[in-house]
């Protein structure tokens, strides 16, 4: 089990290096989860792989531990969900083999875990494995709100399993993060082994390692692991600093609904690039109200789509086409998904306007993809209005439509700007981090 990263994280460290890095890591500070190891791991479940023996794992189901934060103070730590026999409390010399045979966290090297954000890997070897044999949903509680968490993720997914083909395994949090290291070895244009992605919430990886880092204060948070593997771990933690968001516009393209539907354009719209960054798929909304578009033939089936803006039904559409299901809304979400992988950099650029004109104006790329996506996948309180599915539909509009052809419709910016807020719906209430751009 290894590491990875997209090219977006190289760009962001050599941003860092120009901006004087160095002063960012001397300012910041992290601690890490200290766990109570278990008195034993009581229960069991058996993996039968295709391409390997049985294999039987023990594990217990719930740790807890203490997070002394770096601005003053502690808070009790509690992780429900698969914690198995792998997992490391004591010296690495007394962990499982594999990572007692690597050293832990400082076996593997500071590239893969440090970053301005996060300056220094954790000051023990604990971290908690997982299998997915008996449970993939993962929950961890704070006794008090939490800023600036971050999680180190060792080994997820694999490039091959006793000569096999290997997996990707992904994590499907609840909030948002970023990559903020992984192992140097990654190389997403060539191809993904060693790697960790993301797509919106979801953090992806084929043997790969490395740390993300979560936007906001909150008192829990919650993933579900995708797949089985030997097993992949993690270690918690907290940090002084607010996750740091690059913004390059410098060679910036963007397609519209049609533009990533025609074929006779050049795309990058081909199994092998879908298959990269969505494997499971490119899906849209909320849990309990999405819609999965599976392969290229069906994204191009699906847009463009001009029905009304609407929330979704209630499960999860799969690969309809645009007579099946109508809904402008989901079009333009599905675009801009896209065009968020195919532009990282635009990611937290902000829309550009002012009032009433220009809807969400002074709100990033990422934040207004992010409610549209709360909007499609409603699941409790007042149903979004008209106006509001209308304006998150412009504003989408509008992003998708910036870069055509790499030419610059003068909509985003890497400047922050005061949030416009339009008509029916609340500001988001986390801070926006600060901005820079790749020199």
């Amino acid at each position: 089990m290894k590491i990875k990263n997209l090219l977006v994280t190289f760009t962001m460290a050599f941003c860092l290096l120009s901006l004087g890095a160095s002063n960012v890591f001397a300012q910041a500070s992290v601690n890490w989860v200290q766990w109570t190891a278990p008195s034993s791991y009581p229960l069991s479940a058996t993996w039968t792989a295709m391409d390997r023996p049985p294999v039987t794992y023990s594990y217990t189901s719930s740790a807890t531990g203490t997070l002394n934060l770096p601005q003053g103070g502690s808070v009790s730590v509690t992780q429900f969900g698969e914690i198995t026999n792998e997992s490391c409390f004591d010296s690495v010399a007394q962990c499982g083999t594999y990572w007692g045979m690597i050293g832990g966290w400082s076996g593997l090297g500071t590239a893969f875990f440090t970053s301005p954000t996060v300056p220094t890997l954790p000051d023990t070897d604990q971290m908690l494995a997982q299998v997915g044999v008996s449970s993939t949903n993962h929950f961890t509680t704070f006794s008090a709100p939490v800023s600036n968490v971050v999680m180190n993720v060792f080994s997820l997914g694999s490039t091959a399993v006793f000569g096999g083909v290997g997996v990707t395994v992904s994590y499907i949090f609840d909030r948002d993060f970023e990559i903020v290291s992984q192992d140097p070895q990654c190389n997403m244009l060539v191809r993904d082994d060693f790697c960790l992605w993301k797509v919106g919430r979801t953090l992806f990886g084929r043997e790969g390692s490395g740390t993300i880092q979560f936007t906001g204060t909150f008192s829990s948070f919650s993933f579900n692991a995708s797949d089985v593997e030997s097993y992949n771990g993690f270690q918690i933690g907290a940090t002084s600093e607010p996750l740091l968001s690059p913004c390059d516009l410098d060679g910036a393209v963007t397609r519209s609904m049609g533009g990533w539907s025609n074929t006779s354009r050049d795309t990058p719209l081909t199994a092998e690039w879908y298959g990269t960054y969505f494997p499971t798929g490119l899906t849209i909304g909320r849990i309990g109200r999405t819609m999965t578009l599976s392969n290229p033939t069906s994204l191009r089936d699906f847009l463009p789509n001009g029905g009304e803006p609407a929330i979704l039904p209630l499960g999860n559409l799969t690969d309809y086409n645009r007579k099946e299901y109508k809904n402008a809304l989901a079009g333009q979400a599905v675009a801009a998904t896209l065009n968020m992988v195919l532009s990282p950099g635009i990611a937290n650029a902000t829309l550009v306007g002012s009032g009433s004109g220009t809807p969400y104006a002074g709100h990033t790329v990422q934040q207004i993809l992010s409610m549209a996506n709360d909007a499609l996948g409603h699941q409790t309180g007042p149903l979004p209005t008209k106006t509001v599915l209308s304006n998150l539909t412009y504003a989408l509009d509008l992003i998708n439509n910036n870069y055509l052809g790499g030419m610059d419709g003068g909509r985003l910016t890497c400047e922050e700007a005061e949030p416009v807020v339009a008509p029916g719906i609340e500001a988001p209430t986390t801070i926006k981090a600060p901005i820079f751009r790749k020199r």
